[in-house]
């Protein structure tokens, strides 16, 4: 299922859905627990190929997101953030192979990246891989 060229998400969702990829990944930093690292992997999954209403984040950010935020909604484009979960796939993915090989360091040092770029999109609302997404996409790297 691909995302259409005029698909918009909601932003507070997005937002909701970043804070909580940090926040697991804080607990895998945390704990060690390599079930935390399989949850992302699973939701990146999910998102990254177009399945969003079977995200259990995203379902979790829209009870949030109507509590909160009375349902409010702030439409954002969807391709550059469906290529954001696919670098958070690659990312959550690699971050597990990386501990079941016993490369802790290199898993946690992953790991600090993927919290920090998903705590620059939930607080500062900025999304790194959709400047990457925009970059590659005007280079010709990315076609429409």
């Amino acid at each position: 299922m691909s995302t259409q060229h005029n698909a918009t998400l909601n932003g507070n969702k997005v937002r909701i859905v970043a804070f909580m990829v940090a926040v697991t990944g804080i607990i895998y930093l945390i704990s060690g627990n390599i079930i935390t690292i399989i949850i992302l992997v699973i939701d990146f999954a999910i998102r990254a190929f177009g399945f969003r209403q079977y995200s259990p984040f995203r379902f979790i950010a829209g009870k949030i997101n109507n509590g909160l935020f009375n349902g409010s909604r702030k439409p954002v484009y969807a391709p550059p953030k469906t290529f954001a979960a696919r670098i958070g796939l690659l990312f959550s993915t690699a971050i597990l192979i990386l501990h079941l090989t016993g490369w802790l360091l290199a898993a946690g040092i992953l790991a600090s990246v993927l919290i920090s770029f998903a705590l620059l999109e939930s607080i500062g609302n900025i999304c790194v891989a959709c400047y990457m997404y925009s970059f590659m996409h005007k280079s010709g790297v990315l076609k429409s």
